[in-house]
């Protein structure tokens, strides 16, 4: 019930979707292992949650930091902190489900691998030269919202976009959800270019809690500075933006992706949000046209967040990031200003939070300006 068909888990947060998984497949194996085996629909649901995480994967191991995260786990069979929790998840049940794809993204298995399945399991992986896919598993997952953009995925050439266009959370809590509607990460050949920024912490003060799950900490537009979903607590949120009019099509020409939410229109002059974005395969161009409906005048602001390896220089009209070989030229939209911010503390901006209780600071560009009635514009994305 927690999970849906096509194995996105109800809470919309990366991590606790492996946290879940991780339950799921240790409590199956403890089950199967005492006469108990809970079946095959249990096992098929399992086995689609572990493609999800395979198919929003970059191809050197990192999976977006989509809604709230606290790193725990359900049993730390692996001694140091720094394992990638994400493809050793992908090496047991790689062998587990005989998935040459999830071996082939996870590297050889670990000593949870061995705790749980044995020797016998492990020593068939050995020698063997498992070659990544040209595509992921699924590149779509229309019940939990999410889809996968790009090119040569799964290659070390791979342009991998990942974007939300799903619902804010689970139940009436929605409580690990962000307000993130229509927001992506991009990566090129495994490296970070723009990012999700993450949780950062659940009790601390209340205005770094608001920021990291609010619509500024997200690659995405906010309107008259206030978040697409309403903040009634810690864990609570109160009128939701709803994702509607989603369309994807993929061909030779490449992907596109479009979808609306109704976030704002509950302002006293309502205003409809949506967004397209639109990879050009032959040029290698990303184009992000991003509109609002509306009578009056609103303040718009659209946030892009570059992974702290990134150096970001700004020009007149275009941003252009560097990141271990890999370039991002950012062209935003005629008509607005555009201003850089790293690591602001009042009001919180330009942070990223890749562990609990940790925050550092990252550039962040904002394009802004205000509009009047309806709005259309423009961000173009050049990948070198």
């Amino acid at each position: 019930m927690q999970t849906f068909a096509d194995g996105v888990n109800r809470e919309q947060a990366s991590w606790y979707h492996h946290l879940v998984t991780d339950m799921m497949l240790i409590t199956g194996l403890f089950a199967r292992a005492n006469g108990r085996d809970f079946g095959a629909p249990y096992w098929q649901r399992l086995e689609r949650m572990v493609e999800f995480i395979a198919s929003i994967m970059n191809v050197t191991g990192q999976v977006p930091a989509f809604g709230d995260a606290d790193d725990a786990v359900l049993v730390r069979f692996y001694p140091t902190q720094d394992c990638n929790a994400y493809r050793s998840l992908l090496a047991t049940c790689g062998l587990l489900f005989e998935r040459r794809d999830f071996l082939a993204k996870s590297g050889p298995p670990d000593d949870k691998a061995r705790w749980l399945l044995g020797d016998a399991p492990v020593a068939c992986y050995a020698g063997r030269a498992y070659e990544p896919d040209t595509q992921p598993a699924r590149r779509t997952f229309p019940d939990g919202g999410y889809y996968v953009l790009g090119d040569r995925l799964d290659s070390m050439d791979e342009l991998r976009i990942v974007a939300d266009a799903g619902p804010l959370g689970y139940l009436s809590l929605a409580a690990h959800g962000h307000a993130d509607a229509l927001s992506f990460t991009l990566s090129k050949s495994g490296h970070e270019l723009l990012v999700d920024s993450g949780t950062y912490a659940y009790h601390t003060q209340r205005e770094w809690r608001e920021y990291f799950r609010g619509t500024a900490a997200h690659n995405t537009l906010r309107v008259d500075g206030v978040d697409q979903s309403v903040q009634t607590g810690s864990f609570l949120w109160g009128r939701r933006a709803r994702v509607s009019e989603v369309d994807y099509q993929s061909d030779a020409a490449g992907d596109r992706l479009s979808a609306a939410h109704d976030g704002y229109a509950r302002l006293p002059d309502a205003a409809r949000v949506a967004r397209r974005v639109n990879y050009e395969r032959a040029r290698g161009v990303v184009l992000v046209h991003d509109e609002l409906r509306s009578r009056g005048p609103h303040l718009i602001e659209i946030f892009w967040h570059f992974s702290e390896h990134c150096v970001v220089t700004l020009g007149m009209h275009s941003a252009e990031a560097s990141c271990q070989g890999t370039t991002l030229k950012l062209t935003w939209p005629r008509g607005l200003a555009a201003r850089l911010v790293r690591g602001q503390e009042n009001p919180p901006l330009g942070w990223r939070s890749k562990a609990y209780d940790v925050r550092i600071p990252i550039d962040t560009l904002v394009a802004y300006g205000e509009v009047t009635g309806d709005w259309d514009g423009t961000t173009t994305l050049e990948i070198g």
